[in-house]
């Protein structure tokens, strides 16, 4: 899905079809809606604004961590956690263990060779797939994320990578064993020529 089809939605919306009249009709799952509108710096009209209590029921009824609904959803897990409280309420698989299952889940699906397809196609954020992919499999390896495959990274320069960390971005990220942090593009780009396809063992 592309501008094009965010613009339409946006139009759509504004003309008074609803969120969940789109989703049956194109075939595609509201939190995928919200995520096109959000990734072209568009919105819900705002008499189609999700309420506090019909975030937490979808984030119950999605079957995701709160992270990853609240992505899909175009709103901060800052956001989601605060409307839990407000109303109460505690988000679905929101303990260490349900997540880690949840996760496990997923990644045994991962592939190196197609890292950013897998990102796309499950509308996953890159920075937590990597989070995750480190806490379950904890790789020796310096690892480089954002770019269509896994790559290593050979620079010495950059195995002191905690240094590099820019929280502003959500695109790359460099990660070794259980840690990883966010970098941005210009660092991604001069790190890339330093590194080579990952072959997961």
């Amino acid at each position: 899905m592309n501008q094009d089809d965010a613009l339409q939605l946006h139009n759509l919306l504004t003309q008074g079809t609803t969120i969940a009249q789109v989703s049956e009709a194109w075939g595609k799952s509201r939190s995928q809606l919200y995520k096109l509108l959000y990734k072209h710096g568009l919105s819900l009209p705002s008499d189609q604004r999700l309420s506090q209590e019909e975030h937490m029921q979808l984030q119950q009824e999605s079957g995701t961590p709160p992270e990853v609904y609240a992505y899909r959803a175009g709103i901060s897990p800052a956001t989601l956690r605060r409307y839990g409280w407000d109303m109460g309420l505690t988000p679905a698989l929101n303990t260490h263990a349900a997540k880690k299952a949840w996760w496990e889940r997923e990644l045994d699906a991962f592939s190196p060779e197609n890292a950013q397809v897998f990102c796309t196609l499950r509308n996953l954020p890159v920075l937590l797939v990597a989070e995750w992919y480190h806490k379950l499999n904890k790789p020796r390896a310096l690892l480089l994320w954002g770019f269509n495959r896994l790559l290593r990274v050979e620079g010495e320069q950059f195995m002191d990578f905690q240094r590099f960390a820019d929280p502003s971005t959500k695109l790359f990220a460099l990660g070794a064993g259980k840690l990883v942090v966010p970098i941005g593009v210009r660092l991604a780009d001069e790190i890339f020529k330093h590194a080579q396809h990952y072959q997961q063992s």
